[in-house]
């Protein structure tokens, strides 16, 4: 569910699509990036399903504002497109390193006080086709969890290896929503999660989420930013029993 998968979204495709991580400008406190420039616009990295896109314009959203703190006029941009690795976030220091001539608008300090510097915009996921319900997905599950809430988690430097948990759970069989389950988990590398996707419902079903106090930088400065999606479906991901 949208209240579960943006923090997935924020943690496995917002922090590794931070060109600066890529470079491994940030390897000394908040980690380095699996998503090399080698990768851009060449690797699969989500189904065909999934369109993930960086933004500074939402109405309401937590990191919208009009021009960042370069002066740059903030866009809407495509981070994965049909499950194709094809943007980073950037500011005007960085796109010449990636051969780009316009910054994404993704410079911002925390405070009049500090250095700005690449910070994560607004990441959301497209919803699926206007007639996919949450009931469709469940429809395609024999066995199955639903997962709602952001829970705790674990991710590795390189925001690879992951485990994601959640604040409530739903057993699914035979096509339908049972009963609440506890102590789950689960467990997948970044690119395998996202290519596991192969339903994603529809914009009626689309809702947005704030997170607050991302860390990032020495001295660190925290920001905040908001993450949409639909409810989405994932095949075979491998699930585990928590303490």
């Amino acid at each position: 569910m949208p209240s579960h998968l943006f923090l997935t979204i924020h943690e496995s495709v917002g922090h590794p699509s931070e060109l600066d991580r890529a470079l491994g400008y940030e390897a000394n406190y908040a980690g380095t990036s699996y998503l090399t420039v080698d990768k851009l616009r060449k690797e699969r990295i989500a189904s065909d399903h999934v369109n993930i896109y960086g933004d500074r314009t939402t109405e309401r959203a937590l990191a919208t504002c009009a021009y960042d703190d370069d002066g740059v006029k903030t866009t809407k941009f495509p981070i994965i497109s049909k499950g194709i690795f094809t943007g980073y976030q950037t500011i005007r220091d960085q796109a010449h390193l990636i051969g780009e001539k316009e910054s994404r608008g993704c410079c911002y300090a925390d405070s009049w006080a500090n250095v700005p510097f690449q910070r994560m915009p607004n990441v959301s996921m497209e919803p699926g086709k206007p007639d996919v319900t949450i009931e469709d997905l469940l429809a395609g599950i024999d066995d199955g969890i639903l997962i709602e809430g952001r829970g705790s988690y674990s991710i590795d430097q390189q925001r690879y290896n992951f485990q994601f948990g959640g604040d409530a759970f739903w057993e699914i069989k035979g096509g339908r929503k049972r009963g609440m389950i506890s102590q789950v988990a689960y467990q997948a590398r970044t690119p395998d999660f996202w290519q596991a996707c192969d339903g994603v419902a529809g914009p009626s079903y689309w809702q947005m989420y704030g997170t607050a106090r991302d860390a990032k930088g020495e001295p660190m400065q925290v920001n905040s930013m908001s993450h949409g999606c639909s409810p989405s479906r994932f095949r075979q991901i491998s699930v585990i029993v928590t303490d």
